[in-house]
């Protein structure tokens, strides 16, 4: 399995989710996407996930939000995300997601 970051809310969730799509993530446990959806999004170094954090406007008070994990993963064969009502390009991502098929959260880290 190849090392990246995942963002997950407090709770655990994956975070930027619409609908019933949403995985509960264990710290290490394999996730995997939910039925009818796919793939799961990791970003492959620390400047994508505080990019991405600055977009989402959750750089300031991120520690009240999120988590964000070094993880393990297997790399998707897909090369677009989407759930059962939507569906993503690879293109329309964030700079730095990597598509997994399956996520282990190792370590909370902070960045």
């Amino acid at each position: 399995m190849k090392q990246a970051y995942k963002i997950t809310g407090k709770d655990l969730k994956s975070v930027n989710i619409v609908g019933n799509a949403s995985v509960q993530y264990k710290r290490n446990e394999p996730a995997i996407p939910k039925p009818d959806c796919g793939p799961l999004c990791v970003f492959k170094d620390a400047e994508s996930v505080t990019s991405f954090l600055k977009q989402m406007t959750l750089a300031i008070s991120r520690e009240m939000f999120v988590k964000v994990w070094l993880c393990e993963y297997e790399e998707s064969k897909e090369d677009h995300i989407w759930t059962f009502t939507n569906h993503n390009s690879k293109e329309n991502i964030p700079e730095g997601t990597i598509l997994a098929d399956e996520v282990i959260l190792k370590e909370e880290v902070k960045i």
